[in-house]
């Protein structure tokens, strides 16, 4: 009896443990709607698993995929909305396209790029995927992978895919399109009003070329041909930088842009709002921008003060400056000055150029001849790099307590006023430009 009870019980533990492991198995296959999001989106930008694998993909007779770009943005694009190219079309894959209807008649974006199509539901939808048979029995083009997916990742990307086309795109309608440009303090009125004027002056010759006769039809294709006015709204903002995100905000709420052009000042904190709010920011004009292979909605004419680092790291790599050179950067109280020594130190350090101890970075401040007699026998450098504004600069060219090297640059970004005639006749080496 004794050994009946213990093995009931044996049971019954084993039992209670299946339920267990059964809810957790299914635990880990729900997911919350937004995770679930997040890992589908990973999945289509990324071309990437969760777990962070490459997607496995076959080709139409079963074999490996030879293409090696087999991220879904790379041809659907990141909306979705896919394209076309040397007679290739490349479908939509919106929730309004794959799931709701047909016909692509009505819809302005899908009338551009859509073809007809069986209507999904997630069923077929995976189906297509993993095969490349449609509902009605014909074969995807050859360009579309065969993916190899299991169903957790399979929904996560349908999750995904059905929040693609779904808002409509801000500051954009068929009369109108509304685009910004942003004034920070440390925009001078000078440089305010030459910009604005410019912008002010382009808008005006665009916008007296505007049909208005709304959107019309090519009589040739039947597609819609859109006539839009252009706008301008002005956002300056004031006040510290930590208060720019806020003003952004309540800016953006009032009056929805499609994209911000131009703009001058440190761009950090606005680029984050533009990443976040995906509005296309244009040619912002800073010596500082963040460069990252992650942006996507900003671009940048230049890397500002990070391109001039890399340009004279370049310039001190080809120079005969013997083994282990001394290189001596001064830089100001100021961000930009700052990222470019860091800059060209990690360069040359990088490169091998210099060693660590044998690349120094100075704060600059006011200097009388016993700091420079100190800094004589301290340091006696090969290069020296002034990334400082007009009156430092002429500040130690024109010291008489410092003995200057043959080899000197500085950056005219950071000259504020840029005069070369009172630099060059100190024969310095080079002006960065």
């Amino acid at each position: 009896m004794r050994i009946s009870l213990l093995s009931g019980v044996k049971i019954g533990l084993v039992f209670v443990f299946l339920v267990i492991l059964h809810i957790s198995i299914n635990a880990k296959e729900s997911y919350p709607a937004i995770q679930s999001q997040e890992l589908g989106k990973y999945i289509y930008q990324k071309g990437l698993l969760p777990d962070g694998k490459p997607l496995t993909a076959l080709d139409k007779n079963g074999q490996p995929f030879v293409i090696n770009k087999t991220a879904c943005i790379d041809c659907h694009r990141r909306s979705g909305l896919g394209t076309s190219e040397s007679g290739i079309l490349i479908s939509p894959i919106t929730r309004e396209y794959l799931f709701t209807s047909d016909k692509v008649i009505g819809n302005k974006l899908l009338d551009r790029v859509g073809v007809p199509h069986p209507v999904y539901n997630e069923t077929t939808l995976k189906s297509v995927i993993r095969t490349g048979v449609k509902p009605n029995g014909k074969l995807l083009h050859e360009l579309m992978p065969r993916y190899q997916f299991n169903d957790i990742e399979l929904n996560h990307l349908i999750t995904y895919l059905k929040t693609l086309g779904q808002s409509l795109v801000p500051g954009l309608t068929d009369t109108q399109i509304d685009l910004a440009t942003i004034v920070t303090p440390q925009m001078s009125n000078q440089d305010k009003e030459l910009m604005l004027g410019l912008m002010n002056t382009y808008f005006t010759h665009i916008n007296k070329d505007i049909r208005q006769l709304g959107h019309m039809k090519n009589p040739l294709h039947g597609r819609y041909k859109p006539y839009r006015k252009w706008k301008l709204h002005v956002w300056e903002l004031t006040g510290e930088q930590s208060s720019w995100r806020g003003q952004l905000e309540i800016k953006y709420a009032k009056h929805p842009v499609f994209s911000i052009l131009g703009g001058y000042g440190d761009w950090h904190s606005i680029q984050q709002f533009c990443e976040e709010k995906k509005i296309p920011s244009l040619f912002p004009i800073t010596d500082t921008p963040t460069v990252s292979k992650d942006n996507y909605y900003t671009l940048y004419f230049s890397k500002g003060l990070q391109l001039d680092a890399e340009v004279l790291a370049t310039k001190i790599k080809s120079m005969s400056l013997g083994e282990n050179p001394k290189i001596l950067q001064f830089i100001g109280n100021n961000k930009g000055s700052q990222i470019a020594a860091e800059i060209l130190r990690n360069r040359l350090l990088a490169d091998k150029i210099a060693y660590s101890e044998s690349v120094q970075i100075l704060l600059f401040n006011k200097m009388n001849s016993v700091v420079w007699q100190e800094l004589n026998e301290k340091y006696q450098p090969d290069v020296l790099v002034l990334w400082l504004d007009s009156e430092q600069t002429l500040n130690v060219l024109n010291t008489s307590s410092f003995k200057l090297p043959k080899n000197i640059y500085l950056s005219s970004r950071l000259l504020n006023e840029y005069e070369p005639e009172k630099f060059l006749e100190k024969k310095i080496t080079a002006i960065i430009k």
